[in-house]
């Protein structure tokens, strides 16, 4: 990772493992930030450290994204001062910035919302997507404040390393969705 920084544009390192607030609706939250640096123009790059080979923008996006925690991070930080986010993949033979960037002469490392490949397709550009991640952690903020409590099996692979097996209730919820009569009107199951 030093060597990646050192090819970089400057920046100060201002912030490690700092505990920010997050407010959403009426949730407060602490959130604590891996890293954030300052860029030589001002700006702020938000990143957070990761060892999984699951690290991919796609996780960013959808209804319900996978991976909110760097939306979040950016929101907590504020995301009028960001200009850059991004997961440190911190791999064996594989260590990269995995993310996305306002401009890219200040991380150029990341891609740019809207107009580049591998990017997530569905944020035009840098303000869309921020937001996006506003009201898409609002609106889950919103289930979690209501009870809402929908099995979501994103990702797939999290029952692969769930050790939690027989306290799950996804299989069952299945089975029951599957081999469950329909419900009529008189019905109240």
């Amino acid at each position: 990772m030093l060597d990646l920084d050192r090819a970089r544009p400057p920046f100060t390192v201002v912030a490690r493992e700092a505990p920010f607030p997050l407010e959403l609706g009426d949730l407060r939250l602490e959130v604590r930030i891996d890293r954030v640096d300052q860029l030589a123009s001002g700006a702020h790059a938000v990143i957070d450290y990761k060892t999984s080979r699951e690290v991919v923008l796609r996780h960013w996006a959808g209804e319900r994204p996978e991976a909110p925690q760097l939306p979040a991070y950016v929101l907590a930080f504020g995301a009028q001062r960001v200009a850059a986010v991004a997961f440190g993949a911190v791999r064996a033979g594989d260590t990269r910035y995995i993310g996305l960037t306002q401009d890219p002469a200040v991380f150029p490392a990341l891609g740019v919302p809207g107009a580049t490949r591998g990017s997530v397709a569905e944020f035009a550009d840098w303000e869309s997507m921020l937001e996006t991640w506003q009201a898409r952690l609002a609106a889950l903020v919103d289930e979690f404040r209501t009870g809402e409590a929908t099995l979501a099996r994103d990702p797939p692979t999290a029952c692969r390393y769930c050790h939690l097996h027989a306290l799950c209730r996804i299989d069952a919820a299945e089975r029951i969705s599957d081999d469950a009569p329909p419900v009529g009107p008189l019905d109240d199951r």
